[in-house]
């Protein structure tokens, strides 16, 4: 069980910061670890103490709960290190998104990776032409764009129709099948294609446990992928 609380400046009457604790019945002036700027009003208020609230305790997820009140109260807080997990809080502005993040189903997801498992069945060349794409830009020793524009470089050359929604199974078998890749191109998380398997059993989950102190992802935009086509 963990407890997200706010601290309040008896003063003003605002939030200026928001933590996640283990202790059931965490005390103002027993915390310890705040942040600095956090520390340093705290000890501006003595001999006052700031009233500690809790927000709320939660079994699971604890991390996802911190930032969605830190993203609430983000106006009057201390600090912004909640947008350190900036996918976190974007996926609140996304239903579906937020419910990947949890670890919940979301049913059409299966869907959408067997759509693009047949696709990539039925058209092994679009892959093969990924491959070749990024290979050619990162030996030139250029910058690798990411995957919108390598799957668009595709669509122009080879006017095959290719869904939006396989952008990002794409870009994670790059990944998978290219490690060198791997920090060049962005990867935006909570999305369907989080839940990628290969057909040789490898998983995306798996491939991220290994390597995710070199992955580099970028921010949700909060829309989610849309299922349609595109002919260039």
């Amino acid at each position: 069980m963990h407890c997200i609380f706010g601290l309040i400046d008896p003063q003003s009457k605002r939030v200026f910061h928001i933590g996640c604790t283990p202790d059931h019945e965490p005390e103002a002036s027993k915390l310890n670890g705040l942040p600095a700027p956090v520390a340093a009003r705290v000890n501006e208020l003595k001999p006052a103490a700031p009233q500690l609230v809790i927000l709320q305790s939660v079994e699971t997820h604890p991390e996802a709960e911190w930032v969605k009140w830190s993203k609430r109260f983000r106006r009057d807080l201390l600090t912004s290190d909640w947008e350190d997990h900036e996918y976190l809080a974007n996926a609140f502005s996304n239903p579906k998104r937020l419910r990947r993040v949890l670890g919940e189903e979301i049913a059409s997801d299966a869907d959408l990776q067997q759509k693009f498992h047949d696709f990539d069945r039925d058209h092994p060349e679009i892959f093969e032409e990924l491959v070749r794409l990024a290979e050619s830009f990162l030996s030139e020793g250029n910058g690798v764009p990411g995957i919108d524009t390598l799957v668009g470089l595709i669509r122009s050359e080879t006017k095959c129709s290719i869904r939006n929604s396989h952008r990002a199974y794409y870009a994670r078998k790059l990944l998978m099948d290219s490690p060198r890749l791997l920090g060049r191109i962005a990867i935006v998380p909570g999305v369907a294609a989080d839940d990628l398997v290969l057909p040789d059993g490898r998983s995306w989950q798996e491939f991220v446990d290994e390597h995710w102190q070199e992955l580099r992802f970028a921010s949700p935009n909060g829309k989610d992928e849309e299922d349609q086509e595109w002919t260039y």
